[in-house]
């Protein structure tokens, strides 16, 4: 019977639609060269609707350019965004949008050592000091607030920088400084930025948190997962599909949010590995951040479409597991393994549709909900 692997990639385009014909423009290097096409994340984006443009080495986006900073596509770390931002912003706004059009969607992304913080530094930090210290990456974000709010009709999106590999710049105490401070860029700032501005314009995508070990591992933690590693600290091609699946479902949500006020909150599933069969079987494997106290009752679903549930799941070791039969008769199971990384395990059945992608939600009875799409590697 043939096997197909499925990357996650997390879309439903239909639900995207109403974002259809929206400029988007993405500052990056190289990291953010291979997401786009390796990562295939312009192609989904395309597919939803999205005109997706972007910027990298070389490019000479108008405006008041610094001495030293002279093409600005060539400066993408975290003290050079004071100057894109206050110096740049409107020739950014309009880059590769044919006239009477704008990007209505900024997302910017620093390249990978910059996820390594050296020191704390002193408050309240320098916004253009090259220096990489928790206060003045804090007074480089903070430099941006109200270029943010004074443009509340563009969304702006921050990406944490990616981790680093072991033995290509990789410190452990460095890499936590890094994280930690990308918490408080995606928790935070965020909030801040909203309760004091009454603004819903900005959200932070944590690339980092998608592609490390995480925090709680013994040794390595916080550097690019082994399975995402290539000779350096650039995530390879499985990295980059694995932050377009993880990235484009918290679009949805943030877009959602940004529009309506509804905010969603769905988990995200990190090193999944999936297969599906041509009978419908669906087996999947995935880490999360958390489960929450007491699962309860699971529910899998596709759309509208109930494809399977469980009832309450029963605790069993480390972990709680639900094992019962689909309509159809067979054995299905979840199972929610609570390591210091939590695990799930899921077996299930589903008609699987001609075009991909396969979008499922996993619903907990304790509120906690995890959505994904499958899609062909």
């Amino acid at each position: 019977m043939k096997i197909f692997k499925f990357f996650l990639a997390a879309v439903i385009l239909a639900s995207l639609g109403s974002f259809a014909a929206t400029n988007l423009v993405f500052v990056h290097h190289s990291v953010g060269y291979n997401w786009l096409h390796e990562g295939e994340l312009s192609n989904f984006l395309a597919k939803a609707g999205f005109n997706v443009h972007d910027t990298d080495y070389g490019d000479n986006v108008p405006g008041t350019p610094d001495p030293n900073h002279n093409p600005i596509g060539d400066f993408t770390d975290v003290s050079d965004w004071y100057f894109w931002f206050h110096n740049h912003l409107n020739g950014l706004l309009n880059w590769e949008c044919i006239p009477c059009t704008a990007n209505k969607i900024v997302m910017f992304k620093s390249c990978y050592p910059n996820s390594a913080i050296y020191e704390e530094g002193t408050a309240p930090g320098d916004p253009t000091n090259e220096n990489a210290t928790t206060w003045n990456y804090k007074a480089a974000y903070l430099s941006l607030t109200n270029i943010f709010a004074e443009n509340s009709n563009t969304f702006f999106i921050p990406v944490t920088a990616p981790p680093m590999k072991p033995g290509d710049g990789y410190n452990k105490d460095n890499a936590k400084r890094g994280r930690g401070f990308f918490k408080w860029l995606c928790n935070e700032y965020v909030s801040d930025y909203r309760n004091h501005t009454g603004l819903r314009n900005v959200a932070v995508f944590d690339l980092m948190d998608v592609l490390a070990v995480a925090e709680t591992k013994p040794k390595g933690a916080n550097a690019l997962l082994p399975g995402y590693r290539t000779h350096d600290s650039h995530p390879n091609t499985k990295g980059s599909k694995a932050a377009t699946g993880t990235f484009l479902p918290w679009l949805r949500n943030a877009l959602n949010y940004w529009s309506t006020g509804v905010e969603k909150t769905n988990g995200f599933l990190k090193g999944i590995k999936a297969k599906v069969k041509t009978s419908g079987l669906v087996k999947l494997k995935a880490s999360v951040d958390s489960f929450g106290e007491s699962p309860g009752s699971a529910r899998i679903i596709s759309g509208t479409n109930v494809l399977q549930e469980f009832s309450v799941l029963q605790p069993k070791g480390k972990a709680y597991i639900s094992v019962t039969t689909s309509l159809s008769g067979k054995k299905v199971l979840i199972k929610l393994i609570n390591k210091r990384e939590p695990k799930l395990i899921l077996k299930f059945y589903a008609t699987i549709p001609a075009i991909t992608p396969f979008p499922i939600k996993i619903l907990l009875g304790n509120g906690k909900s995890f959505a994904v799409d499958l899609l062909p590697d």
